[in-house]
């Protein structure tokens, strides 16, 4: 154990505060904070003077549950550690569509209650190999989500390589116009094999200030992009309204390949999934008709839908609401299409 440690605990059972402070002591940890709120930790998390090496928190808190701790103190507020290895523990199986909030919120350390000391020692003990990657992109800030050493799913659409911009020393680079994502790359303090201290003061939030602008300037960007070919989908589906003709389906085909695009390479990917699917419709191998019409009017709607909510994810339970949508129309479609009265 690299001294000095500490260990911010944010539960609020009595019993399991006590349980990881005599493990934590009996591993010589230097200190061991416990709140019992959400709300207190951020105070806590922001003392530039006393970092933390490991955090543990209950998944369920009276005020505020924990993958929107774990998302502030990676991506928003004035957390001085945005990479410290957060530990989420729950009651129970996990359900996979919580597993995967957590793993999305910016942490993949999870801990099953009852807790024993042993599990609990593991955790502390491997407090320094639990320092991943840290990727700032257009969807997601945070520590690598995957296990092995591959893109995660967002950013395995970046295309070209100037996009990705790999950081090895986190107080000096330089972001490119181009550049999309910024991944700070732990693998010169792993070779080197430096100490906790030196994992934990890597980044701070002040070295990601820089890359967390150019996020927001590529969400803008993006968005003035795909909201322009979005004007380019409403025109020409009010014009297919009036006249159903194969030229302004092609209009809708560039349009949407060109949103597919884009959304892609940021990472948006429901409105990618929306863009693509109406991308085939109108492909020519459809007949223009007023049911194929209603049909991509789904698709437009929906993509309406998502740039005005800003979902620029899968989106949640909206998402699955919006695609949900399409594909009930896209089954009325088909059925349609393949009635005896009517031809594709």
């Amino acid at each position: 154990m690299v001294q000095p440690f500490r260990i911010l605990v944010v539960d609020p059972d009595p019993p399991s505060v006590e349980l990881i402070t005599r493990t934590a002591s009996a591993l010589r940890a230097t200190e061991i904070v416990s709140v019992a709120t959400a709300e207190a930790a951020p105070p806590k998390l922001s003392d530039p003077e006393r970092p933390f090496d490991l955090v543990f928190t209950a998944l369920d808190l009276p005020d505020m549950d924990a993958p929107t701790l774990v998302k502030w103190t990676r991506a928003y507020g004035d957390s001085q550690r945005p990479n410290v290895p957060m530990v989420v523990m729950h009651e129970g199986p996990l359900p996979s569509t919580a597993a995967t909030e957590i793993v999305n919120a910016g942490t993949r350390l999870l801990l099953q209650k009852p807790l024993t000391q042993r599990r609990i020692a593991a955790f502390i003990d491997g407090a320094g190999s639990a320092y991943h990657n840290f990727i700032i992109s257009p969807t997601y800030i945070g520590p690598e989500r995957r296990g092995a050493k591959r893109p995660i799913r967002d950013e395995r659409r970046i295309t070209a390589s100037s996009a990705v911009l790999i950081v090895e020393d986190a107080t000096n680079y330089e972001l490119g116009d181009d550049t999309m994502v910024v991944i700070f790359d732990y693998l010169r303090l792993r070779v080197s094999g430096a100490d906790l201290v030196s994992f934990r003061d890597f980044l701070t939030r002040e070295h990601l200030q820089a890359a967390l602008r150019n996020r927001a300037s590529v969400q803008r960007r993006t968005f003035r992009k795909v909201e322009r070919q979005q004007g380019v989908l409403e025109a020409s589906l009010a014009a297919l309204e009036q006249e159903a003709t194969g030229e302004h389906l092609k209009r809708m085909n560039r349009a949407a390949w060109t949103i597919a695009a884009d959304c892609a390479s940021a990472g948006w990917t429901l409105m990618a999934s929306v863009a693509k699917s109406l991308h085939h419709y109108t492909s020519g191998a459809y007949r223009p008709s007023q049911r194929l019409v209603r049909f991509l009017a789904s698709h437009v709607l929906a993509l309406k839908t998502a740039l005005t909510g800003r979902i620029f994810d899968d989106g949640g339970r909206i998402g699955q609401t919006i695609v949900a949508t399409v594909r009930s129309a896209e089954l009325m479609f088909r059925r349609d299409a393949t009635s005896p009265s009517s031809g594709v």
